[in-house]
């Protein structure tokens, strides 16, 4: 019995030390995995600084400028100079651009090195004057592409780009200057300009192809046929493979109404993701469209009597199938009217030019015509004036008879007066307004030729019992 409780007794130490084991285990694995994460990973220890990136960059354009790969030695220069800027950098990089004959940016960094302070000896300096006299008579071009934001690379399409159209650079006179140009991303263009001698300045244009773009069509009837310029497809859904920028669309089908759909496209509408348009064609039965261009804005049309809205018309109107009386009132006064025949299913084009409309009332019978109503008016003014003068008299006629004074006689006289001389006021100013209207006109139509002007006057003279009014035309 002593022997087995002695075997129990140390089966419980060595489990006892066994969990202790295993206890201290689990600790010495907790702190390793602690240390683990929270160390440094052996890269950021050993990262080099900004100043060895440098160093590395610049050996790199060493060797390149050594063996004249000189667009590799800008570049390893630049970033060089990117990661620890150097004052003596600023002269490397002038002097790769000198060597690729790029002698602008060559000037500009060599006065940026020269303003350092760091050209002891003077070298740069003598090298940026020798640059400014050969350059001094270059010509200042300027590089225009469509579409804009050309990238361009003068001599090789190895040579750095200089920038973005548009862009200017000072060149030498050259009969065959080769240049690349490139939308960022795509194909590179070789292309020989000419820049010409003499010149202070020159611009020249750039036509590059534009990147294709793709647009879906998707609606109804499934037998529409789609079309834009040379691209077409037989039905719907349709994938048309275009340029970038706006095209116009054309759906037709028989037994519908046609569409025209202006798009746009860009160069992120891929053959994946394409530009998805929707067009549903409307029945032509017992209908038909009007397609309207008007030479102005502004024009305003009525059909059959009811106004439709005004110019530009950019979509087709749709009309009942029969007769309608179309007419247009352009801003200036010109007037357009004809009577269609509208067959259903069918587009009916009109093409108006107001320039070609004439007016129904041109500038010289407007003109003529307010000096003629101007002057009858003032003629009718000098009639009822005399009439006026004339029934004066008999007003002072009859208060000077002792049987018509104070009477009705005298004022039914003095009542004939007033409404003569009235008329008369009336007539002459509304002849004034008139003639002196068409004076201007007149006036204003030959002010630049030396010929006699239009010159209204008017005198008033009181007399006893009234007045007097006289109007003077000169020409």
């Amino acid at each position: 019995m002593n022997a087995i409780r002695v075997w129990k007794e140390s089966i419980c130490s060595i489990t006892y030390l066994w969990s202790r084991l295993f206890l201290l285990r689990g600790i010495l694995v907790a702190l390793f995995m602690t240390i683990t994460i929270l160390a440094p990973p052996p890269q950021a220890l050993a990262a080099p600084s900004t100043k060895e990136l440098a160093k590395k960059a610049f050996k790199r354009g060493r060797l390149a400028f050594d063996q004249e790969r000189y667009p590799e030695a800008l570049q390893a220069f630049e970033e060089a100079y990117q990661r620890f800027p150097l004052p003596l950098m600023l002269y490397n990089i002038a002097n790769v651009y000198e060597r690729l004959r790029l002698y602008p940016q060559a000037i500009k960094h060599y006065k940026a090195f020269v303003k350092t302070g760091k050209d002891a000896n003077g070298e740069a300096a003598d090298k940026l004057e020798r640059l400014e006299n050969k350059t001094k008579d270059w010509v200042e071009v300027t590089f225009m592409s469509d579409p804009a934001g050309a990238q361009i690379r003068l001599f090789t399409k190895q040579h750095p780009p200089l920038g973005e159209t548009p862009l200017r650079q000072k060149l030498p006179a050259s009969d065959n200057l080769m240049i690349y140009v490139a939308m960022p991303g795509g194909k590179i263009i070789k292309k020989s300009v000419l820049i010409s001698s003499g010149l202070k300045r020159q611009t020249i244009n750039i036509k590059l192809p534009k990147p294709s773009a793709y647009v879906r069509v998707i609606g109804s009837p499934e037998q529409a046929q789609v079309n834009s310029g040379d691209q077409s497809a037989q039905s719907l859904p349709a994938l048309l493979k275009l340029s970038t920028g706006d095209h116009e669309l054309s759906i037709t089908a028989s037994g519908y109404l046609p569409s025209k759909r202006i798009v746009t496209l860009r160069s992120v509408h891929s053959q994946n993701a394409p530009l998805t348009l929707e067009v549903n064609l409307k029945n032509s039965e017992g209908v038909g469209l009007i397609s309207l261009d008007v030479s102005v804005a502004g024009a305003l049309l009525f059909i059959d009597g009811l106004p439709k809205g005004q110019s530009p018309f950019n979509d087709p109107i749709e009309l009942s199938e029969g007769e309608h009386l179309i007419e247009l009132k352009g801003p200036q006064g010109g007037q357009y009217q004809k009577t269609i025949q509208l067959k259903a299913g069918e587009t009916t084009q009109l093409n108006v030019d107001f320039d070609s409309v004439k007016p129904w009332l041109s500038r010289d019978q407007l003109t003529l015509g307010l000096l003629s109503l101007g002057g009858t008016s003032l003629l009718t003014g000098l009639v009822l004036g005399g009439i006026a003068l004339n029934a004066n008299g008999n007003l002072e006629d009859c208060r000077a008879h002792e049987l018509c004074a104070r009477r009705q006689g005298e004022l039914d006289r003095a009542q004939a007066l007033r409404a003569y001389a009235t008329s008369a006021d009336i007539f002459t100013v509304l002849g004034l307004l008139v003639g002196g209207a068409g004076g201007t006109l007149y006036w204003l139509d030959h002010r630049k030729v030396n010929q006699p002007t239009l010159t209204p006057s008017m005198k008033i003279q009181t007399l006893t019992g009234g007045a007097s009014l006289s109007t003077e035309l000169k020409f």
